[in-house]
């Protein structure tokens, strides 16, 4: 990224202020273009509300809220936040408005979609391509759950409480199946949203938090 020369370092604005320092109107100028201005800059802090930001672009583009670089001196951020992702990068026809993290190329790792708030993981539309949670987590919804549910773990005090065992039934000892951790500790949502409840993941087991 490159930054305008005219907007100069702390230090070299304090060092046209400096006692008996005469600064030029150049020098002022310099230094109002080196601060934000709330006007100017697409950033607003108004009293009582949160620090308010406005994507960047016409309606067309990415409209980016938000760039992360691992150093100013990068050509391209590392992660963009942007509330209109594209199915392709290069083509402006396939963006949608959503909250979307995109990668350095612009493509969507993680979309909201703002139509739907369905959540996509490497698509801009998640109604369209829901991942297979069940897979991942052994079991799957009934039927009359299907659009809500794909997969959840469920305990009580007679199931092995470690996770590795529940999957693939590795019998333990009494002493480690013994954990009465209650009800659904973690849900498989169609969405994609992993929902944990009151319950963490610590060392590969489910414990009470």
């Amino acid at each position: 990224m490159n930054i305008d020369d005219a907007k100069k370092s702390r230090a070299a604005l304090k060092s046209y202020f400096v006692k008996n320092a005469i600064p030029t109107e150049q020098q002022f100028a310099q230094l109002m273009d080196s601060v934000l201005n709330q006007r100017d800059d697409g950033l607003v802090k108004v009293p009582g509300d949160p620090l308010s930001i406005e994507a960047a672009g016409d309606d067309t583009s990415f409209k980016k809220a938000l760039n992360f670089y691992n150093r100013l001196s990068d050509a391209n951020p590392a992660w963009t936040v942007s509330l209109r992702p594209r199915a392709n990068p290069a083509d402006p026809v396939s963006g949608r408005p959503g909250l979307s993290i995109n990668d350095a190329a612009g493509n969507s790792r993680l979309t909201v979609d703002g139509a739907t708030g369905n959540v996509g993981i490497g698509t801009v539309a998640p109604a369209e391509a829901q991942p297979h949670l069940d897979r991942l987590f052994g079991a799957r919804a009934p039927d009359h759950a299907r659009d809500e549910v794909y997969g959840e773990f469920t305990f009580d005090a007679a199931l092995p409480a470690n996770v590795l065992a529940t999957l693939y039934g590795i019998p333990l000892e009494p002493a480690e199946a013994a954990q009465p951790l209650g009800e659904v500790l973690l849900l498989a949502t169609a969405a994609g949203l992993v929902i944990f409840g009151v319950y963490g993941l610590c060392e590969a087991r489910w414990r009470k938090v």
